[in-house]
Formats: C-alpha cells, structure tokens, sequence
C-alpha cells in the first residue's frame, strides 16, 4: 500500500503528504510509479501461462509520463480518439500495437489511425464498416486489420452508467446483426477480419459475467468461421475491479483459469485492456479544507467545503463512487461526521457524505485510489484552471503535469469589441 499513516505523518510513496502539498499547491493529483509498475507486474504474472497481450486504455489517464514509462513494459495501448491516438504515437509506441476503440469515430480519426498503420481497428457497428471501407478505399489502404466488437448482452454488479453489455446499450454489434457485418465485409478486400472483442463495463469483480459472455462470443466465432473468416485474437476489453470495502478485486488468476478451461481448443491470442486496475490506486488527491459549515440545526449536516471541486474529480457525481478521505493535518482531537464538498456551484458538487473526520479550515484531506478516471475527466467548469499532475519514481518527486492558469484558459478564446 502506498499510502499509510505514522505517528505524525501520512506518507504516500515514501513521501509526508504535507510536504507533496507544498510543493505546487493544492489540489493537486500525485501518483506512485512504484505502484503502477507493481500493479501491472501483477497481471503480468497471474496470467503468465496463458497467451495474453496487455493494451493499456488510456482513456483512464493519458498523462505523457506515464505512457512513456509503461510503453517500457513492452505493452500495446487501447486508445478512443485520434488525441489518444496522437499521445501514444508520441511516445513511440510500435503503431502495431494499438487498438483503436471508440463508438463514434469519425472519417478523420479513420484516416489517421489508417495511415499511421494502427495493429486493430475494433468496429462497433455495420454503419461504422461502411464508413471504414469508404475512407480505406479513398486512401488506396489494403489489409486493414479489424475486429468486431460484439455486445453479449450481460448484465454485471456495477452502477448503471458503466454497464456497457446491456441490450440497449449505445456499444457494440449484437448477434443478430452479425449476417449484415459479414456481407459487408466479405464484399471488401480492404478489410481484413482478424478478431473479436467486447467489453462488459467497468469495476467488475467477479469472473462470472466473462463465463457467461465467452458462451456468446464463442458461438459468434463460430459463425465467423463458417463463413470462412479465420479468427486469430479475443479481446476481453476492460473494467477489472479493484480492491475495496466489499472486494478484494478481481482476480486475473480467476481469469486465466477461465481462459484455459474455455479456449483450450481455440488458439486465440487474448487481448485485456485494463486502465483502472493498473493506475486507480495509484493515485491519490490532495485537497485543502477552506473551512467548516458547522451543523445549525436539526438534521443539517456539517461540510467540510474544500479547493477540489468536482470539475477536478466528476466520479463521485457520474457513478455514485464513494471515495475514502483521510484526514492528514489536524488541530482536532475527535472525528465528526461530515459532508465533505467542492466549492462548484452544483449540489452535485459533494464528494461523500457522513464521514467520520477530524479536520477544520486550513487542514490537508487526501481523496484515495484516484489514479483513474481522475484527471481525465476533470474540466474547466466554473472557469477554474486544471489542477497540477505530480509523479513519484525512486523517491524523486516530478511534476508531470503544470498548474493551468487562468491565462491558459483565455489563449483560444477571441474579443471583437465594437467601437
């Protein structure tokens, strides 16, 4: 665990979270690359009997440093847009090493990943195939690499806003539909079929919905193959739970377990695109209280209004997360429950509720396990400035990330004042 508390100190990483908090301010992310490293070395090894490739979704945090350091790990990356897509190439990642996911591509974001050469193409829908062959014909490009995602149609344990295998979800190609996505691409010879991927949603921490898509997929494969397309790769895409109050997380020994007991026979390279597994809790944010709103009245709860808002970390308010706050300075010497909230303009803006906590004004609180989906969501709202990015690597402190300011939010914007 990298965070832990002593007699005096809260240290993340080896370091006092005071002194992580002086250094540029607050709020401010800070991640342990101890933690991330260890994190992936972890799936690495319980899945090493079986033949799976790694490509980290960099949706769940794009900062370059830590793309740099994981392309080290010899891994591929999963990426959602041609911004992604531009990050990683940056870094100098193989292209052949990247997927390209996403429900809405555009016509530009095709011919980019097309002409750098991207390893695979995962295709959502017959209407996005018909595009990919218009754009593929225009640049003269053959042999387009392509999997099809499919939706299962599997319900799993996680909030509503990160199931993506239900029957009306926006994501993927459902079975039924699959005659029409193999005429198409059976009529082009740009496109070559070489996979097939789904992906279930996000913080799941049981091995049975996978069972149960793998039935699905591999009846899929099936049908593929009787029209005498050759299948060579599964992707099982992303959303491995990590450990809290109620689970230990996934288990990739569970998984690689399943792998062998299902595809004994199949031959497949497997393909996981996990991204808040390997950086979720390696994060932590740093936040100072401004001060207490203390308890007037009957049934009026106390607040610890704070400088992170919700523009910095949206979870809480998109997904009902219920993050752990700690408490790291304090002239308090007993808890009481309180709200803790952002100063957004928003009711929503409110990180979690009744918790037990000795702060008052001025006191530092740490927000854990948000390596994840905290950064990358975060916004300009309330025209507030991003908030600095600081990595952890062999006791060295950098800040990977600048504090915006409120210039950097005026450059792109432009006055024409009339006389």
């Amino acid at each position: 665990m990298s965070l832990y508390q002593t007699r005096e100190q809260l240290i993340f990483d080896g370091v006092d979270v005071v002194t992580l908090a002086e250094l540029d301010g607050t709020p401010v992310y800070v991640y342990s690359w101890s933690s991330i490293a260890q994190q992936l070395t972890t799936i690495q090894r319980d899945l090493a009997p079986s033949k799976v490739h790694i490509h980290y979704a960099v949706k769940a945090n794009s900062n370059l440093a830590i793309l740099h350091r994981l392309k080290k790990h010899e891994i591929g990356f999963d990426v959602v847009s041609e911004g992604e897509l531009s990050k990683v190439l940056q870094i100098g990642c193989d292209p052949a090493k990247i997927v390209f996911s996403g429900v809405g591509k555009s016509r530009e974001e095709l011919s980019f990943a097309l002409k750098v050469g991207v390893g695979c193409i995962n295709i959502e829908s017959n209407a996005e195939i018909i595009r990919l062959i218009e754009v593929a014909n225009q640049l003269n490009v053959t042999d387009t690499k392509i999997a099809l995602r499919i939706n299962p149609s599997v319900a799993i344990e996680s909030h509503h806003n990160i199931s993506t295998a239900n029957s009306t979800s926006k994501f993927g190609i459902f079975p039924e539909e699959l005659d029409q996505s193999i005429e198409h691409i059976a009529r082009n010879r740009n496109l070559t079929l070489t996979g097939i991927s789904f992906h279930l949603g996000s913080e799941i921490h049981s091995i049975q919905p996978y069972r149960q898509a793998l039935t699905v997929i591999l009846d899929v494969v099936d049908r593929l193959r009787s029209a005498n397309f050759s299948i060579h790769h599964l992707n099982l895409g992303g959303g491995f739970g990590i450990p809290n109050q109620d689970s230990e997380g996934f288990s990739f020994k569970e998984l690689g377990k399943t792998l062998r007991q299902t595809l004994q026979d199949q031959h497949f390279t497997v393909h996981i695109e996990p991204g808040r597994f390997i950086l979720g809790q390696a994060g932590i944010l740093i936040t100072r209280v401004e001060y207490l709103k203390e308890n007037s009245g009957k049934n009026r709860p106390t607040y610890a209004i704070v400088d992170a808002g919700m523009n910095d970390f949206m979870r809480p308010m998109l997904y009902d997360a219920k993050p752990c706050v700690r408490s790291v300075t304090s002239k308090r010497s007993k808890p009481k429950k309180m709200n803790i909230a952002g100063p957004i303009c928003e009711s929503t803006d409110v990180f979690c509720t009744e918790t037990m906590l000795a702060t008052g004004a001025d006191d530092l609180l740490v927000i854990e396990d948000v390596g994840a989906y905290g950064f990358s969501l975060s916004s300009n709202y309330n025209t507030r400035p991003r908030i600095a990015e600081l990595l952890i690597e062999n006791d060295e402190i950098h800040i990977v990330r600048e504090r915006e300011t409120i210039s950097d939010l005026n450059k792109l914007e432009n006055v024409k004042a009339r006389d």
